[in-house]
């Protein structure tokens, strides 16, 4: 960031605190001195001009440093589409490498979003299965260093993942201050202590794209982004970010589906090595 920009977000807020100050300042001089009807109406005017001015240079100056956040987070949404494409372009490798690699790319995007909303960020693909005739989600895999214990979840006990599969027009489902919506019945999850680990997700249906692969569901998982804090998520600008990395995640899905399965490629071998495939999984520098 420029010197520049750093004072025109300096600038933002002092003016912003200028106008904030104003209320009590006003207020502390009606109290003072006995006011006559017409100081009482040009003070009243001036709290409404400083009120006003002050939330909106609060508000500008909020979203514009969120927006300027998204240029440093695009190169973390890059990183996470290549390693996706090193999962979904290496032949000879077995499942446990491509893994690896989305692996890495959840991590990727995690810090994007963490870059984005200021707090911790976790990430996951899920996949759909088929358990004693019931559709639900398994976690395909999260970040690199998560030790979660993962588990069958009906998708008719979810409402992200129930929305989305029964409305093909649905572009994401986003939901903040979870709890609250789960107390009004607005909610409902099948994770045990799920109000634990998040408080707010969003989540990307990983649809197939027409004249792809014939044969195969149109719906083949979700991608998945979530944090403690209620109200993490910007509804109008956040959706892009995750839906370039769902739309690679579904290239990767189908191409396991090609190998025979989504779990293993016809033919176990050795994960190649770079000269043959390209880089190989990136390596993270750090979380």
């Amino acid at each position: 960031m420029s010197v520049l920009e750093k004072w025109a977000k300096v600038e933002t807020r002092l003016a912003a605190l200028a106008s904030l100050i104003g209320l009590p300042v006003s207020l502390l001089g009606l109290a003072l001195t006995p006011p006559t009807a017409r100081e009482v109406v040009f003070s009243v005017g001036l709290v409404f001009v400083f009120v006003g001015g002050g939330i909106s240079f609060l508000m500008t100056a909020r979203r514009s440093g969120r927006r300027a956040r998204y240029a440093e987070a695009i190169v973390n949404v890059h990183e996470a589409v290549q390693n996706i494409l090193i999962a979904t372009l290496a032949d000879s490798w077995t499942l446990e490498p491509r893994k690896v690699a989305i692996s890495h790319a959840m991590d990727d995007l995690a810090k994007a979003f963490i870059i984005l909303t200021g707090g911790n960020c976790r990430c996951c693909l899920k996949v759909l299965q088929m358990n004693d005739n019931v559709l639900g989600v398994v976690t395909f895999c999260r970040q690199s260093k998560s030790v979660e214990v993962e588990s069958f979840h009906p998708i008719q006990h979810n409402t992200d993942f129930h929305g989305l599969l029964n409305d093909k027009k649905r572009k994401w489902f986003f939901g903040q201050d979870l709890p609250a919506k789960a107390g009004s019945g607005a909610y409902n999850n099948s994770t045990e202590h799920w109000q634990s680990r998040y408080r707010a997700t969003i989540v990307w249906p990983i649809r197939q794209s027409a004249g792809l692969t014939e044969g195969s569901p149109e719906l083949l998982g979700f991608l998945c982004v979530d944090s403690l804090n209620r109200t993490p998520f910007s509804e109008e600008d956040d959706y892009p970010v995750g839906a370039m990395v769902a739309d690679a995640l579904g290239a990767f899905l189908i191409r396991l589906a090609s190998l025979g399965a989504t779990s293993q490629p016809k033919q176990e071998v050795a994960a190649p090595t770079p000269s043959k495939v390209g880089p190989g999984p990136r390596k993270r520098k750090g979380t």
